[in-house]
């Protein structure tokens, strides 16, 4: 994408927040296309979404694995 930019730029086209403000409105509209195309079925009555406290305790038990620990010190450092 930055060569895109670059191109633009060297031409008198564009500057890096006309650029960056068109992108967001390409992102924008996307997800708006994206949010009024979607349909979703219903959630079943007889399911029931979990709670904040219920994910956030799955999420600690996800990250206190020991492959997961070593994969977080690697991208850390």
């Amino acid at each position: 994408m930055r060569q895109g930019f670059l191109a633009l730029k060297a031409r008198g086209l564009a500057t890096l927040g006309s650029f960056t403000t068109g992108w967001a409105f390409v992102f924008l509209g996307t997800t708006v296309l994206i949010w009024l195309g979607k349909s979703e079925a219903p959630t079943p009555p007889d399911e029931k979404p979990e709670g904040a406290l219920t994910v956030y305790r799955q999420m600690w038990e996800v990250l206190n694995l020991p492959a997961v620990r070593r994969l977080v010190l690697v991208m850390f450092t």
